[in-house]
């Protein structure tokens, strides 16, 4: 087995970057989800209900992120580290409730413009801690686990059942394996990985698929067909949920590259 891609999202629900190397410590791979749009409220905001959030372009250029979107001609540059004295202000994400910096109003105006709604940009620091699900280490601004893993084949058996098929914007996992053997869905049965010489993952709940696998990325609006959820639901439903792929926490950390040797431990 090999580890055949990485993705990272910097800016929670917003387009991904597929890396050649990362990065993984307790959070999960370096600068994932490390950032969020939230509302007036202070509650997150994610392609489930604002699909148009899968247009907007995230390019991590070493101390900075740069946000475009096709819709216009302006660039977003913002710098990953604010000053200390930034102001904080209180978000939720799910269950959790946090205090993180918020960046200047000209940068949520940006936003609020592309998605016409007021919303603001808040950035997680290391120190700003919240726990994982299974309270067993700490994440991102994720949904509840700092890794989500799926197989080329898992994406391949789905394909083959859908009219249109879909890629792996519509399932956004962080690591994906590959092997000549592999069996579709097969990563349910795992338990712990090694990952290249170094790095250590566990693999802790099946990953419950909601709306957000039916946006379009590449219209960025919500397919009428309900696909692939609709049809995930007739084979991968358990338990009430329709899940696809595996999230996983991270037992040691280290480098990752794409195309590393993948061994099952557990």
């Amino acid at each position: 087995m090999k580890l055949s891609q990485i993705f990272v999202y910097p800016i929670k629900s917003c387009q991904g970057l597929n890396l050649t190397s990362a990065e993984l410590g307790e959070f999960g791979i370096q600068g994932d989800r490390r950032w969020m749009l939230v509302d007036e409220d202070g509650l997150f905001i994610s392609q489930r209900k604002n699909p148009e959030l899968a247009h907007i372009q995230v390019i991590d250029s070493k101390g900075q992120l740069i946000i475009q979107h096709p819709d216009t001609e302006s660039r977003l540059y913002l710098e990953k580290q604010l000053p200390p004295q930034t102001i904080r202000s209180s978000v939720t994400v799910w269950k959790d409730t946090l205090k993180l910096k918020t960046y200047s109003d000209s940068v949520s105006e940006w936003f609020s413009r592309l998605l016409n709604r007021r919303v603001r940009l808040v950035v997680q620091e290391d120190q700003d801690h919240r726990k994982t699900q299974c309270q067993s280490s700490n994440v991102s601004l994720a949904d509840g686990y700092p890794l989500l893993v799926a197989t080329e084949a898992s994406l391949k058996e789905i394909n083959g059942q859908l009219t249109t098929s879909t890629d792996w914007r519509n399932y956004r996992p962080n690591l994906v394996i590959d092997g000549d053997t592999l069996k579709p869905h097969v990563e349910d049965t795992w338990q712990r990985l090694q990952i290249g010489d170094q790095v250590i993952i566990r693999m802790t709940t099946p990953c419950a698929r909601c709306l957000l696998t039916t946006v379009d990325p590449d219209k960025g609006e919500r397919r009428p067909d309900q696909e692939p959820l609709k049809t995930l639901a007739k084979y991968r439903k358990q338990g009430g949920k329709v899940n696809f792929g595996m999230n996983a926490v991270i037992e040691r950390g280290g480098v990752i590259n794409r195309h590393d040797a993948i061994v099952l431990l557990d």
